[in-house]
């Protein structure tokens, strides 16, 4: 993406110790993308709401949110904790939400962006309707992770052990998604 221009910048949490930090900035870094790592500084997204409004492309995942920053939606039908951050900057700052995805093929990796999802700015001042936006863009990714389930790596458990009768989620096409 920053071959075609864009000034792109990925939001990351600081890892435990300063150099897997490091590592993932200094990797970004040789293709041109910078990294903003927050932290629990309560004003740590007032530097991506600035970007935003200077006209960069921010990277967030929705997966892997921190507790305090998170609403429980649904993925594939059960219960999934998705981080609110998306919602919120678009709630401070009105920016357009497009949800992307990298898939490996073969020795090289393709981006791709999925359809805008819109939304009513100021009806996300209410806590009910940035919940709502985060599922419509957790619900956008599902043909996705369908379609590329052995692509899709979350690293941690993200539902309980299910009991032997309902061992994993099956896609329509019958395919087992990873947990």
């Amino acid at each position: 993406m920053t071959e075609r221009g864009l000034d792109f910048h990925v939001i990351t949490l600081q890892e435990p110790g300063e150099r897997l930090t490091d590592f993932r900035r200094e990797a970004r870094a040789r293709w041109r993308v910078k990294t903003v790592v927050i932290g629990n500084d309560p004003f740590g997204f007032v530097e991506i709401i600035r970007l935003l409004e200077s006209g960069a492309t921010i990277a967030l995942l929705m997966d892997r949110p921190l507790p305090a920053n998170s609403t429980l939606v649904q993925l594939f039908g059960r219960p999934f904790p998705a981080s609110v951050a998306a919602a919120e900057l678009a709630r401070a700052s009105g920016c357009a939400l497009l949800p992307g995805y990298v898939i490996r093929d073969g020795s090289s990796y393709t981006a791709h962006l999925l359809p805008q999802i819109t939304y009513d700015r100021p009806a996300l001042r209410d806590r009910a309707a940035r919940q709502a936006l985060t599922q419509r863009i957790m619900t956008a990714f599902e043909p996705v992770i369908q379609l590329h389930p052995d692509q899709w790596y979350h690293f941690v458990p993200i539902w309980p052990k299910a009991s032997a009768r309902n061992a994993s989620p099956r896609t329509e096409a019958g395919q087992t998604l990873p947990c």
